[in-house]
């Protein structure tokens, strides 16, 4: 009786916001329901920046990184939905091989190539053959056909990819690798070590009995010495 009372005096913008208060408590209960980081897999899945600028020529060891607008499943991640691969029919015999990571600072929205490097000879044995050959990154899309394709954590699939073509470098006008470390050189000191000191006091004796060195049947100062001759000034 003294609800209803104190309800039929408030005026009418007070009952309007009781009337609202239920509403609102659902839609509150709704909103904390939402699984946390809901909101960073909203919207198309989508690639936006890559960075190997169009037909660089890019190095055997250079990383390739690739960035997309939301955190990406990582068991989606390959060389089927990553592809890395030359241009030329004719080289479809050396397959690139690398790894592939993501970058957590970016939020796991950077997945980065890491190309094999090279150890023989003629470098020939890593990712990227040298010598000018093009190949092409590209990143296939939901409706691409027979294609696995990346998906962010939400389950979305890729609506937006990208192609890059790019050559490797020709040696010797171009550097075949990249340098990460942008200090100079450390220089360590150099320590020439000193000859040994070894002596027993026969050395003398060695020397003239075995006749390996020449002697003077008399004491006296050198004068002269040339490629036939040494010339000693008797003191006698």
């Amino acid at each position: 009786m003294h609800s209803l009372l104190i309800t039929q005096n408030l005026p009418k913008w007070a009952l309007g916001a009781l009337f609202c208060l239920p509403f609102m408590a659902i839609s509150g209960c709704f909103s904390d329901s939402l699984a946390p980081g809901a909101g960073a897999t909203a919207g198309a899945f989508e690639v936006v920046g890559i960075n190997v600028p169009p037909y660089a020529t890019w190095e055997l060891n250079h990383e390739i990184r690739i960035e997309l607008n939301h955190p990406i499943d990582p068991d989606s991640i390959g060389f089927d939905s990553i592809v890395i691969a030359p241009v030329d029919s004719a080289m479809g015999g050396a397959p690139v091989t690398g790894s592939f990571s993501l970058d957590a600072a970016s939020g796991n929205r950077i997945v980065i190539f890491h190309p094999t490097c090279p150890t023989d000879d003629l470098w020939t044995n890593g990712a990227f053959m040298p010598g000018g050959v093009e190949y092409r990154v590209a990143t296939p899309v939901q409706n691409s056909f027979g294609q696995n394709v990346l998906r962010d954590t939400g389950g979305h699939f890729l609506t937006l990819g990208i192609e890059r073509r790019f050559y490797t470098p020709t040696p010797p006008t171009q550097n075949l690798f990249i340098d990460f470390n942008s200090s100079p050189p450390a220089v360590s000191s150099i320590v020439w070590p000193e000859p040994p000191i070894v002596a027993t006091g026969l050395e003398e004796r060695v020397a003239k009995d075995s006749r390996s060195a020449v002697t003077s049947p008399c004491d006296g100062v050198v004068e002269a010495v040339d490629a036939n001759e040494i010339v000693i000034r008797s003191e006698s």
